[in-house]
């Protein structure tokens, strides 16, 4: 570069989240600007405009590296005000970094919108999930953090307490077969599409379809339909199904592994899941939620709200009429995570029941390799270079 296109800084650098910032005197010209940091001999040059990054980088520099992640172990999931930033476990593809707690800094602004991110999925891409638009701005608690309420699914032509068809397990995927199977494979095939899945669809086609380059439809969403009890057909006089997370967090663990190819919800550009998927978006599901929440409402998911996840619980009997329609895991207005269906309020409007309304939070991945600028707070977002 030339002499001509090298300015003084006004300011010293300021550095924070492995990004540093200064302020230049005004200049026309793509200016270059070299800064020695720290009085080291190392010097780190940018175009004087914003420093991009590999966002998955940036991710996991804010707590030392991948070394240092994995060092701090598992985190308390009995106590846990403190026990928050990253941590490490496995996914069906590697090694996956979350965010836990009350977090400051997994900020996105993609697309128009803002995000938190959830994850490094096991692929490398970057599982986020919907906190704001631009007439909201990032917005911690309250309905803007959601695009709006849906029932998981529509059961207003089911509601005879006699027909068999209301207590079929099918209802409670994001995606489903049969009503009236007499097979568990036929129950749980993804031929039908949800509510909730038809009214994510269609947000994803209005506002991120022309932003599909950017996202991963390999990651997937798990909607974990393995059985805890029961046969996964129907109910009635055969007792009622429990799906893989209901029950206590010491009983049945969080997991980011997605047990069955069927229930992992990909594209079909995907190589594994179920390649069912025509976009690739989907909700966060309960494991995901017990992983990011410390105590009470201390967890960055937290929004003051109700809002499903994709995991079915207990599937519906004739015996009890307030299973009629079955569960799905909820993230509460209490703060709690409602892995077993409901919330900690045990108030009957907030169990989760299929067919009633709550909070519906967009997630998305975007692929392993994209830029951004920013630091990740809330001020100052991480902002995929070139999508906004």
């Amino acid at each position: 570069t030339t002499t001509t296109n090298i300015c003084e800084p006004t300011t010293t650098a300021s550095i924070t989240n492995n990004s540093y910032t200064i302020e230049l005197e005004e200049n026309e010209n793509n200016q270059m600007v070299c800064t020695k940091l720290n009085g080291t001999s190392k010097v780190i040059c940018s175009n004087g405009l914003e420093i991009k990054q590999f966002l998955k980088d940036a991710i996991l520099a804010q707590e030392g590296g991948r070394e240092a992640i994995e060092a701090k172990g598992e985190p308390n999931f009995e106590t846990t005000t403190t026990d928050k930033g990253l941590y490490a476990d496995e996914d069906n593809d590697g090694a996956t970094y979350y965010y836990r707690g009350a977090v400051t800094d997994n900020w996105v602004q993609f697309g128009g919108f803002y995000w938190r991110i959830v994850r490094i999925n096991g692929n490398g891409s970057i599982r986020l999930i919907y906190s704001g638009d631009e007439e909201s701005g990032p917005v911690t608690v309250g309905e803007d953090t959601q695009i709006g309420t849906s029932k998981f699914n529509d059961t207003d032509n089911l509601t005879d307490i006699a027909n068999p068809i209301t207590y079929s397990n099918a209802l409670l995927g994001y995606m489903y077969g049969s009503y009236n199977a007499t097979t568990y494979e036929e129950t749980h095939a993804n031929i039908n599409d949800s509510t909730i899945k038809q009214f994510l669809d269609s947000w994803y086609s209005t506002n991120l379809l022309d932003k599909e380059e950017y996202l991963d439809g390999s990651a997937g969403f798990c909607g974990d339909r393995s059985l805890n009890s029961g046969n996964g057909i129907s109910n009635g006089d055969n007792g009622i199904t429990y799906y893989g997370i209901y029950g206590s967090e010491e009983i049945n663990p969080p997991t980011f592994k997605c047990i069955n190819d069927n229930d992992l919800y990909t594209t079909k550009q995907s190589s594994n899941g179920n390649k069912a998927l025509t976009y690739p978006i989907g909700l966060i599901n309960s494991s995901e939620a017990i992983f990011a929440r410390t105590s009470g409402t201390n967890y960055y998911l937290y929004n003051e709200e109700t809002f499903w996840t994709m995991t079915p619980v207990v599937a519906p009997t004739q015996y009890f009429t307030n299973y009629r329609v079955g569960q799905v895991g909820l993230v509460c207005s209490d703060g709690y995570t409602g892995n077993w269906g409901r919330c900690s309020s045990f108030n009957l409007a907030t169990w989760g029941l299929i067919d009633n309304l709550f909070g519906i939070r967009p997630v998305i991945n975007l692929q392993a390799d994209i830029e951004v600028t920013g630091t990740g707070s809330q001020d100052n977002p991480f902002k995929v270079v070139g999508a906004n």
